[in-house]
């Protein structure tokens, strides 16, 4: 005892580095564990009699290994690290003010096996750097090396002689084989090639330089090429989003079509929130908590978008628009995480963020699929905007409404909520049954607006119903809707796994709502309004910046959001097999969303796409649409129209 315990505390600091590094490596219970395995080994031996030359070379050896070379030799370990840990060069290092909220907890949901999101987002921001040239000089993010300013990527040099200074902000990472080397190095704008370092038994560093330097041990490098500009038309720029997510999509080691499910029978709830540069996002967390009658059985999943340096904001509506600079973002979570009430769930693993960039913003239904990938087999899926409030006993309230639904699990209770700030901090009281009786406004109405021949964006519109619930009906019971609102549903976790969200419609704002719904109903989900409304949600926000006037700015393009989304949309008019879908033909490698399959992200087969603009009495050809008689007296849908073709297990 009096000579084993130093020995092994002499390693548990290297170890107790590493556990700093990355908590998903090596964390408190697993030192715990390297320390009581080192404790038995000695005491056995000791118990055996074998030599004490023996015993002093294995605890030699144990010493080296804890102190040996730089981890980043070691790429297994050093490339877990980056995407459980640490951005990798790609994305840009953590600023001071970000730093400190960094570990607190939110973070350590990441865990082998899981999907890997940080990993997605690296090859996503690699993909659009090269059309984002002007913006990142703007900000000083450019690389000093004038070759990269000139044009994009373009493969590598072979190998000659010498090697290349510096290293990205990342470091010189290390690896086994070329390939993996170049794979890094095409994901950080910093990059300018790869110095090959040993002889027989090489390995490869990512370097920041472009030049040439004379080497006196005689090391290679493969520098980056640069080519042409890219073109900033909305045809590249999303050819080039796309065949990147289907590559990362392909990769089994990013997981990210791993399935989440199924449910766990606990009541739990996954709560889904996406916030673009949003200052609401931290009173919206604290009070979906605060306000939770069963807190303990929350989790939240941010995926956050802000602007930590030279930040632009909106201000002012519609003439009167002006683009202006504006304070650094707020972290949704640091404030809640730092206070007595939110500590414990943070460090408990009940928030869950993913911290991106303002120039990673690619819409609401791009960061939807991001959410999704958050989701742990929780009992319930909600999703949310980040600036909504809560009413007391939310939960419970939502819990008891699905319930009492015919379908449920497979039901959604959804609408557009009553007006609030999430910044209000007066108590919303708990809906009371024996009492309160609320006539909540569903989505049953729509109106249309054209981006261009076959680019079709549908709005939807709050419908009141002529009826609501009498006395002797049970005022929990939600009625029928048409329409799912994307600021706010509630339903079963099996729509995560069964209805998975598509990745592949970014930038779209005004869309993704009936791509949600259609996809849901045919797969057998039936959509009701809220008996009792238990959110609010802040609407118009001029104060604040737009995802939209972000896009332009980032692509230095005034026209590129209306560009892009006009581009895409001819997917939309696929999945719900318009008799109008503009391809825009075969343009190289271009990608044309009017033709691309739709897989797994189509309409399901449990109901068919006919009878869902039957029963919702739309014609989304001829852009008209009618409040259906069922839902303004509060019935239910005709059964014919409702009938599973197929029965969901």
């Amino acid at each position: 005892n009096l000579w084993v315990k130093p020995i092994v505390g002499s390693i548990s600091p290297r170890l107790s580095a590493l556990r700093t590094v990355s908590s998903d490596i090596i964390t408190t219970s697993s030192l715990t564990t390297v320390q009581s395995w080192l404790c038995t080994i000695m005491f056995r031996m000791m118990n055996q009699r074998l030599p004490m030359c023996l015993l002093f070379c294995l605890v030699s050896a144990m010493l080296m290994m804890a102190y040996s070379a730089p981890l980043s030799a070691d790429v297994g370990v050093r490339r877990k690290m980056l995407r459980t840990a640490e951005p990798t060069t790609a994305l840009a290092a953590p600023s001071a003010a970000s730093e400190g909220h960094r570990r607190t907890g939110t973070e350590s949901w990441q865990q082998p096996g899981f999907p890997d999101v940080m990993g997605l987002m690296q090859r996503v921001r690699a993909a659009l750097q090269p059309f984002e040239r002007e913006y990142l000089r703007k900000r000083g993010e450019m690389p000093a090396d004038s070759a990269a300013l000139t044009g994009v990527t373009c493969g590598y040099e072979d190998a000659r002689p010498g090697f290349l200074g510096d290293c990205p902000t990342g470091g010189c990472l290390s690896f086994k084989t070329l390939e993996e080397a170049q794979q890094e190095c095409d994901r950080s704008l910093q990059c300018g090639g790869i110095t090959a370092r040993g002889a027989a038994d090489a390995f490869f560093e990512v370097r920041a330089g472009n030049a040439l330097l004379q080497s006196p041990s005689g090391e290679v490098s493969y520098t980056r090429k640069f080519c042409k500009a890219a073109s900033k038309s909305a045809a590249s720029v999303y050819s080039a989003f796309f065949h990147t997510v289907k590559h990362a999509l392909s990769d089994k080691s990013l997981n990210l079509l791993k399935k989440l499910g199924p449910p766990r029978n606990d009541e739990s709830i996954f709560l889904s929130i996406a916030s673009y540069r949003d200052s609401a996002c931290g009173p919206t967390l604290r009070r979906a908590f605060e306000r939770a009658k069963k807190p303990e059985k929350l989790f939240v999943g941010v995926v956050q978008m802000n602007c930590e340096h030279h930040c632009m904001t909106g201000t002012g509506w519609g003439a009167t628009r002006q683009w202006v600079p504006g304070a650094p973002d707020p972290d949704c979570a640091s404030a809640f995480c730092a206070s007595d009430f939110g500590r414990p769930f943070c460090e408990g693993g009940h928030v869950r963020m993913v911290r991106l960039e303002e120039r990673d913003a690619l819409g609401p239904y791009f960061s939807r699929f991001l959410n999704s990938r958050l989701y742990r087999a929780e009992t319930y899926f909600m999703q949310i905007d980040s600036h909504t409030n809560f009413r007391q006993d939310w939960d419970t309230t939502l819990v008891e409404q699905i319930k009492r639904t015919p379908n449920h699990p497979r039901s959604i209770i959804s609408n557009y909520p009553p007006d609030g700030k999430a910044e209000d901090t007066a108590v919303w009281p708990a809906f009371d049954p024996s009492k309160d009786r609320e006539n909540s406004p569903g989505l049953c109405s729509a109106t249309f607006e054209d981006h261009g021949p076959g680019s079709t964006a549908v709005r939807f519109e709050r419908t009141f119903a002529k009826m609501s619930a009498t006395e002797g009906e049970d005022p929990l019971k939600p009625p029928f809707s048409c329409f799912i609102a994307a600021g706010f549903f509630f339903g079963g976790g099996q729509l995560v796994d069964e209805v998975p969200f598509d990745p592949y419609m970014p930038w779209v704002f005004m869309g993704e709502e009936l791509a949600f719904t259609i996809r849901f109903w045919t797969h057998g989900f039936d959509i009701h309004r809220p008996a009792a409304d238990v959110v609010r949600h802040e609407y118009v926000r001029s104060e604040h910046p737009k995802f939209w006037e972000s896009v332009t700015m980032i692509f230095s393009k005034a026209s590129m959001y209306n560009d892009v989304v006009s581009y895409i949309l001819p997917r939309l008019h696929l999945l719900v097999r318009s008799k109008h879908v503009i391809t825009h033909g075969q343009q190289s490698n271009a990608v044309d969303p009017g033709a691309e399959a739709l897989g797994s992200y189509g309409l399901g087969t449990n109901r068919t796409r006919d009878n869902f603009f039957k029963l919702v009495y739309m014609d989304f050809d001829g852009h008209s649409s009618r409040t259906p008689s069922w839902y303004e007296y509060s019935q239910t849908p005709p059964q014919s129209l409702r009938l599973l073709e197929q029965n969901v297990a």
